[in-house]
């Protein structure tokens, strides 16, 4: 049962099981939905395929007397464009975060893809990690559930646009519909926000990419960096560490100590140098008699 035939189903149980009961669904429609349905579905026809020819039928009565149930949709174009977008500004960050800084020089120990590796450090470590927290949080309150899950609730109740309970009409269908449709998509839930950190991540990593390989046509770029505290054997360290798996997979050497430290770069050297020329500049005949 795909998503959109699942919130059907869930929706007329809602409407089906919520006391007090709803005004826009009689036993009458109840009945007339059993029969569509058992003439509609076919002979051999599961359970499930029964449920979702019910459920579509007797939408096509509940829904214009319930616009409340046309705000709620499944998997829309607005979320896959939502989507689209969060990719398309991934990318365009990745872009031009290489040329944010203006310089034709990496610092090995802070580009920008460090960010990068330390997200994906990130998120993988959460993959590990959360399966287990939700595991110690099984059978606990409904506040104690996780940040998707009650941005699920809450976006669904805006949808909804649910009254409070008590208020009449289908006040306690929709609160029934809102707290099964949030109990039954909360894996769903879950699933889409990691595979949208995932396309997010590795959006950035080819923006990144792409914008080094982009700015490396015109521009001649230089490898080095720079540290206060580090030594050049403890900035080796870090760097071999860190970049390790991707010289297994390219099958490039990474430096070794010595050519490692003759990359280090000066910032106070470099200026006191470029202040000297200009000095001398200005004062050609400066040590002669």
């Amino acid at each position: 049962m795909d998503e959109r035939t699942a919130l059907a189903a869930t929706a007329l149980e809602a409407f089906e099981t919520a006391e007090p009961r709803s005004p826009s669904w009689s036993d009458a429609d109840r009945v007339w939905a059993d029969r569509v349905a058992l003439d509609a579905a076919p002979a051999q026809a599961s359970l499930d395929a029964f449920v979702a020819v019910r459920a579509r039928h007797a939408l096509q009565r509940l829904g214009p007397r319930e616009p409340a149930l046309s705000r709620l949709q499944g998997p829309s174009l607005r979320e896959a464009r939502w989507t689209v977008l969060v990719v398309a500004i991934a990318i365009g960050l990745g872009l031009v975060a290489d040329s944010l800084g203006g310089s034709q020089r990496i610092n090995l120990l802070a580009p920008p893809m460090w960010g990068v590796l330390a997200w994906n450090a990130f998120v993988y470590l959460g993959l590990v990690v959360w399966p287990l927290v939700r595991l110690s949080r099984r059978g606990r309150a409904e506040d104690d559930r996780g940040p998707i899950v009650r941005s699920v609730a809450e976006r669904i109740r805006r949808r909804l646009r649910v009254p409070r309970l008590g208020s009449g009409g289908s006040a306690a269908a929709l609160q029934r519909l809102a707290a099964l449709w949030r109990e039954r998509s909360r894996g769903l839930a879950t699933r889409r926000a990691e595979v949208l950190l995932h396309a997010a991540a590795a959006a950035l990593a080819l923006g990144l990419i792409a914008g080094l390989y982009l700015r490396g046509l015109v521009f001649d770029y230089r490898a080095g960096w720079q540290s206060t505290f580090l030594t050049p054997e403890a900035a080796h360290a870090i760097v071999s560490t860190a970049l390790a798996p991707a010289s297994r997979l390219s099958g490039i050497a990474l430096p070794d100590v010595a050519a490692f430290a003759a990359m280090r770069t000066s910032r106070g050297r470099a200026r006191l140098a470029q202040v000297g020329d200009v000095h001398s500049r200005h004062n050609p005949r400066r040590g002669h008699p």
